[in-house]
C-alpha cells in the first residue's frame, strides 16, 4: 500500500506519496523492510530513541511527534498524535475489516455483555465474534489475546483473520486504557454501550472524572451518528444525563436498560435454582417473562444490555421479545459467577472477577436472594498489587455485605501481600484474615454448611496469580473444585 495512502496530505509531501509500505509497527523490534514506524511517546520510553534502529533494519518511513533529522534520506512524517494517527493507518492498512463492530465500555460488565452479543448473534445464526478480556471467542475458532483492548497494529490485524473467515459482527471490549491510548481511533461503531460506572484506575487515570472522560470517547469520538447508545441504569444519573446528552447531539436512539429502563425495564426477578426469572417490558409495552439461566441481576443487566445494542433502530415489540426468548439458551460467562459447583452437604461456590468495591457489592446483592432462611453468605478476594490502591478500603467495606468475608491474597504483583491486605482489613476489620490464596479458599469451602453460599472473587478466569514479577500457575476455578470435590451438573 502507497503512503499516500495512509498518511493525510497535509502531512506528506509530493516526493514521498508513492513511497511502498509492507507492514506498520511502533515497536523497533518488529521492524522488517518497507515498515512504517511509529516513534510514540509513552510513559517510560520515547520512541524517538528508536527510529535509528527501525530504519537501519529497513523502514521505508517514519512517523513521530518531535522532529528528527536522520542519516538516511527517508520520510518523516511530524504528527501531533502520533498514537492516534498510528489507529487510523493501522485499520486501513489491513482493511477489509467486519460490516458489524459494537463496542462496550464500563467499569464491570463489559466482559459478559460482549460475550452476551456474541452468543445472541450466534443463536440469531450470524457468524460472530467477542474481543476483550477473555481473549477472541469466534464462532469460527478463537483466538488467545493478552489484552482487554489490543494495541490497534494488532487488532486491526485480528478483525482483517475474522472478516477473512466469514465473520462479520464483532463485540469488542473498549477499556479505558484502549481509548486514552487511541487503540480504537479510526473504528466506527454501528453501537455502542455503558455497562456500568464506578471508581476504578485510579493509579492510571489519578481522577474519576478523568476515568469517565476516557469512557464517553467511546460516544463522542468513535460512534457512527445515528448510532444507538445503550446503558444500564446501575450507570447512575450522571453518566445516564451525560450519554443523553451525547445521543440527541448524534441523533442517536438512547436506550436504558434495568430498573425503570425506557427500552428493556426491569420489573420483577425470581430467582432460581438454575438461575433466574426476570420479568421485562418493552418500550412500557406488555411484560413478558423469561428465564436467564444464570444468577446475579448485574447477569441480567448485561444481557439486556447486551440485546438493547443489536436491536436494530425501528425494532418492533415482537421482534424485541422474540430476541429476549432466547436468553434462555445463554450459556454462563467464565468467572463471571459463575457457579464452580456444589460441596457434598449441597453448599454452592461460585467464581467471579469482581474487584472493586462497586462489583463486589453487586456479587453479594445478586447472590443473596438465592439464599434460604438459615444460609450464609461467604466470600473471599484480595486486591492486586501495584494498582489503585485507594479502593482497598473501600473493597472491605462493600464485602462488609456478606455474612462472613475472607480476605487474602490476589496478584500481589511487586507489593507487600500483608499491607494490601492490612489496606483491605482498613474498610472491614471484622473480616478474616488468610495470607495464602489457597489457604484460604480451603479453609472457606471447611466452613460452608449445606443452605450456604461461597463467592470466590477477584481472579475469575485468570489462570495464573502474578507474584514478583512471574505469574505462578493458580486457577480458582480447579482450586475450589479440588479442594471441596465439588460435584458439578445441573442442580
Amino acid at each position: 500500500m502507497q503512503l499516500s495512502s495512509l498518511i493525510p496530505s497535509n502531512l506528506l509531501p509530493d516526493t514521498y506519496k508513492n513511497v511502498e509500505i509492507s507492514s506498520i509497527s511502533s515497536d523497533s523490534r518488529e521492524i522488517q523492510k518497507g515498515a512504517l514506524f511509529f516513534a510514540l511517546s509513552g510513559t517510560k520510553l520515547d520512541g524517538t530513541a528508536f527510529i535509528q534502529e527501525a530504519i537501519s533494519k529497513g523502514a521505508a518511513a517514519i512517523v513521530s511527534e518531535k522532529d528528527f533529522l536522520p542519516q538516511e534520506d527517508i520520510p518523516i512524517v511530524i504528527a501531533k498524535n502520533a498514537a492516534s494517527l498510528l489507529g487510523i493507518c493501522s485499520y486501513k492498512f489491513q482493511a477489509p475489516l467486519p460490516d458489524h463492530i459494537i463496542a462496550i465500555t464500563g467499569t464491570n460488565g463489559k466482559t459478559s455483555t460482549a460475550d452476551f452479543i456474541r452468543q445472541l448473534w450466534e443463536l440469531k445464526k450470524e457468524n460472530s465474534a467477542s474481543i476483550g478480556t477473555l481473549g477472541i471467542k469466534a464462532t469460527t475458532g478463537d483466538i488467545p489475546s493478552a489484552q482487554t483492548t489490543p494495541p490497534p497494529t494488532l487488532l486491526a490485524k485480528y478483525l482483517h483473520q475474522l472478516k477473512k473467515t466469514g465473520v462479520e459482527h464483532i463485540a469488542l471490549e473498549a477499556s479505558s486504557h484502549g481509548l486514552v491510548q487511541n487503540r480504537l481511533t479510526g473504528l466506527t461503531f454501528e453501537a455502542a454501550g455503558f455497562s456500568s460506572f464506578s471508581r476504578d484506575h485510579l493509579d492510571y487515570h489519578k481522577t474519576e472524572e478523568a476515568y469517565l472522560n476516557a469512557k464517553l470517547t467511546l460516544f463522542k469520538d468513535l460512534l457512527k451518528p445515528g448510532a444507538p447508545v445503550a446503558a444500564s441504569t446501575a450507570c447512575g444519573e450522571k453518566v445516564l444525563t451525560t450519554l443523553q446528552k451525547i445521543a440527541e447531539e448524534k441523533k442517536s436512539d438512547f436506550r436504558t436498560i434495568g430498573k425503570n429502563g425506557n427500552f428493556f425495564n426491569i420489573l420483577k426477578i425470581n430467582p432460581l435454582a438454575d438461575g433466574q426469572e426476570l420479568f421485562i417490558s418493552f418500550k412500557k409495552n406488555k411484560p413478558i417473562s423469561i428465564h436467564l439461566p444464570i444468577p446475579g441481576l448485574f447477569q441480567a443487566q448485561n444481557a439486556l444490555l447486551a440485546a438493547a445494542l443489536i436491536c436494530p433502530n425501528h425494532t418492533t415489540t415482537q421482534d424485541a421479545y422474540e430476541l429476549l426468548q432466547l436468553f434462555s439458551r445463554l450459556k454462563p460467562i467464565p468467572g463471571r459467577a459463575e457457579l464452580a459447583g456444589k460441596t457434598e452437604n449441597g453448599a454452592a461456590v461460585y467464581i467471579d472477577y469482581a474487584h472493586t468495591p462497586d462489583a463486589i457489592e453487586r456479587i453479594i446483592e445478586s447472590l443473596r436472594p438465592h439464599l434460604s432462611e438459615k444460609g450464609r453468605l461467604f466470600i473471599l478476594f484480595g486486591a492486586g498489587g501495584n494498582r489503585d490502591s485507594g479502593k482497598r478500603p473501600l473493597m472491605g467495606k462493600a464485602a462488609s455485605l456478606a455474612d462472613i468475608s475472607i480476605v487474602t491474597d490476589d496478584n500481589p504483583r511487586f507489593e507487600d501481600p500483608k499491607r494490601i491486605r492490612e489496606e483491605i482489613l482498613s474498610g472491614y476489620p471484622k473480616a478474616i484474615e488468610i495470607a495464602g490464596r489457597k489457604e484460604a479458599i480451603s479453609y472457606a469451602l471447611k466452613q460452608l454448611k449445606s443452605e450456604d453460599i461461597l463467592v470466590i472473587a477477584g481472579k475469575g478466569h485468570e489462570k495464573g496469580q502474578e507474584v514478583n514479577g512471574k505469574t505462578l500457575p493458580f486457577d480458582d476455578l480447579q482450586t475450589a473444585r479440588q479442594e471441596g470435590k465439588l460435584m458439578q451438573g445441573n442442580f
